[in-house]
């Protein structure tokens, strides 16, 4: 078993590689990455080891509501094979495998949670490691590469957007590379709450702060932001008068500090206020997928199978760069749910995070409330970027919960 989590944490480190550790293949569009091969001998190993050891999975009820968002998946995939080409349902069905594999990390890690192998601390302290480094990386991005359109060598041509002098990071894109290190922020304010000599997970903090700061991404700072709150608001007769006070402060200050230094950064929060280029081509993403509700309500129109479906409805986006990574798919998660596997597939997997969320919170500790607070904060920013189905988070939030839950 100490293969499989050695796998499996090999898999959590392959997020530092990002967009640069996908393989394309053959179907338009596809690729496979070091992230996905990893978690693909995990599920492999774990099933050789569980047949030679005679030992019986242990899968707690709360899977069953996953298990059941595949079944749905998979007959919206067969019900879309009588109007979309054989090809498309193809691709689409490649997606939903990812999602099967990803979310298998659930039942995996709450295995090896249950045989004391692995524990939430332990990968915790693992993804505060991984965030740290991918926010380092983006800060030598933002130093040597700040713009991706450049002349002698353009990631524009690659159908990437331009981010100039964003924080894009190893995702080459700002705004999930934003994601992913407010969930880091998040763990480090954890471990800054119970820390007894706090000044590492403050300059820590405040290392991530800036670097989510850097990204322009509204939706990471709102995600930042939301988790604060929260998190204040739960445990806030908890704590002593210095947290009180260094906790917020550390994140205004930082946020005040980057306002004074950089306009840029009071422009994007004013654009915020406003209905700004981005802002307009959010709002047509959401009309495009309520558009696309239509053809299959109940069912959807198969698990991601948006770019055939938004490109014959003539509903791809108006962007001024046109490119294929931002076009294809919808800014926000549950609607992503709903257009490709319906009102069903909707429902089943809302019931799923709601059974997270009582079961977090009827325990009443920190890293449960932490949790909490950072789901909610995830979720708000998923309604942005399709965030829940990136698979770097995707992965992030299924071996948190596994392991968590096996402690339960």
């Amino acid at each position: 078993m100490y293969l499989i989590k050695f796998l499996l944490l090999g898999g959590v480190g392959a997020t530092v590689f990002g967009e640069f550790g996908k393989f394309p293949f053959g179907i338009s569009g596809g690729a496979i990455s070091l992230m996905d091969i990893m978690l693909l001998l995990v599920t492999i190993f774990s099933i050789i080891w569980m047949s030679i050891s005679g030992l019986k999975i242990k899968s707690p009820l709360i899977f069953r509501w996953i298990i059941a968002f595949w079944v749905i998946g998979l007959i919206s995939l067969l019900f879309s094979m009588t109007v979309l080409p054989l090809p498309e349902v193809f691709k689409g069905s490649l997606y939903l495998m990812r999602f099967i594999l990803y979310s298998l990390t659930f039942l995996i890690a709450y295995n090896l949670g249950k045989a004391k192998v692995l524990t939430a601390e332990g990968v915790i302290d693992v993804l505060i490691l991984v965030g740290t480094i991918l926010a380092a990386l983006g800060f030598l991005q933002l130093i040597f590469y700040p713009n991706f359109d450049y002349p002698f060598f353009a990631l524009t041509d690659f159908g990437y957007d331009p981010h100039h002098g964003r924080l894009a990071g190893v995702f080459l894109d700002p705004n999930f590379t934003g994601a992913h290190l407010s969930l880091t922020a998040g763990l480090v304010i954890y471990r800054l709450i119970g820390a007894k000599h706090k000044q590492k997970w403050l300059l820590l903090l405040i290392f991530l702060t800036l670097a989510i700061i850097l990204t322009y991404s509204r939706s990471a700072w709102l995600m930042l932001a939301s988790f604060i709150f929260i998190l204040v608001a739960f445990l806030w007769k908890n704590f002593s008068r210095a947290q009180k006070f260094i906790l917020p402060a550390a994140v205004v200050v930082t946020f005040l500090g980057v306002a004074l230094l950089n306009p840029r950064f009071t422009q994007r929060l004013i654009g915020g206020m406003t209905v700004d280029q981005t802002a307009r081509e959010r709002l047509l993403s959401w009309q495009s997928g309520l558009a696309i509700t239509d053809v299959n309500p109940f069912l959807g129109i198969g698990f991601n199978n948006l770019s055939f479906v938004k490109e014959n409805l003539n509903l791809y986006r108006s962007s001024a760069f046109g490119n294929e990574h931002s076009s294809a798919g919808l800014d926000s998660s549950l609607l992503v749910v709903l257009t490709t596997t319906g009102i069903i597939g909707l429902i089943i997997y809302l019931i799923f995070w709601i059974q997270i969320f009582n079961g977090l919170l009827k325990v009443k500790n920190r890293i449960g409330v932490t949790l909490v607070a950072l789901i909610i904060a995830l979720f708000l920013n998923s309604q942005f970027i399709n965030s829940l189905f990136f698979p770097p988070i995707m992965l992030w939030y299924f071996l948190v919960l596994g392991t968590l839950w096996a402690s339960y």
